[in-house]
């Protein structure tokens, strides 16, 4: 299919003029995944939690207006996951932006729903791979933080995730 036919049509990596066009069909449980509510991340996220074997809960609602990704509990410490996708096109700043705002929702949140689990990690789950990019922001709004059950909050991508 020539791209000349669809305009406006760029790619979704460079955000340049495609040059060419070749559509496909994702199959069914991929596509199932795809157009989850939270998308692949979150299906990641729950595939690597069912290879360890740890029962976890998903899109939990509190308070009605707060709705939790994943829940679970390892080794006597709660973890309370936000997973969010964000374009890759972005600049670093306005990623930045975000993930700040979405990370000090999620602390937001966690403590409006006022958990009773003594030991509770928050994790900002995100696409972004650049891991340097995300320690920094991660060291950034730690700074911040007062509440001593939040200093163990994090910022991870998937690759990131370990369970200790």
């Amino acid at each position: 299919l020539s791209p000349r036919k669809l305009k406006e049509l760029t790619c979704p990596v460079c955000n340049k003029e495609l040059t060419y066009y070749v559509p496909y069909e994702l199959h069914r449980d991929i596509y199932d995944i795809v157009k989850l509510q939270d998308g692949l991340l979150h299906d990641a996220l729950c595939d690597f939690l069912e290879s360890y074997e740890i029962e976890y809960k998903v899109n939990e609602t509190f308070l009605n207006d707060i709705e939790i990704d994943c829940l679970f509990t390892y080794n006597k410490v709660f973890y309370v996951i936000e997973c969010k996708m964000y374009k890759i096109g972005n600049t670093k700043k306005k990623l930045k932006s975000k993930i700040k705002r979405h990370f000090n929702r999620l602390l937001l949140d966690i403590e409006r729903v006022s958990f009773e689990e003594e030991t509770i990690t928050p994790i900002l789950l995100v696409n972004i791979m650049d891991t340097v990019f995300l320690k920094e922001i991660e060291a950034e709004l730690k700074q911040n933080i007062t509440d001593d059950k939040f200093k163990t909050a994090r910022i991870l991508n998937i690759e990131q995730i370990e369970l200790k």
